[in-house]
């Protein structure tokens, strides 16, 4: 009887020492996977160098840092795209009005 009750303190005790091993596994994969914040602001001064506008940036840190980011505003993307809707995807070859506006908006400045 005696036997018995040491082998089942033995087998819960294995058990146990399984259980948190695992659970400690699964913390540091997850703690492994996020950015430091080094690496976001390095990623923030990248879009900066290449010239993202602000609401850009602020989507990207808040989805780096395990946010949501807020959708495009229409005036933004009506910017982004001199007013023009586009309706289809594109292809090289591709000929119409939608081509020629957008040789248009990638020929526009920006920044003016």
């Amino acid at each position: 009887m005696h036997s018995y009750k040491h082998k089942t303190n033995k087998f819960v005790a294995v058990v146990m020492g399984l259980m948190l091993s695992v659970s400690l596994l699964g913390a540091q994969t997850v703690s492994a996977a996020a950015l430091s914040q080094t690496q976001i602001d390095a990623i923030i001064g990248l879009l900066t160098s290449f010239g993202a506008d602000s609401g850009t940036i602020s989507n990207v840190r808040t989805s780096l840092t395990g946010g949501t980011p807020s959708s495009t505003t229409s005036s933004t993307a009506s910017a982004a795209t001199g007013g023009y809707t586009f309706t289809r995807n594109l292809k090289q070859g591709d000929t119409g009005t939608d081509v020629m506006n957008l040789q248009k908006v990638l020929n526009m400045n920006l920044k003016d």
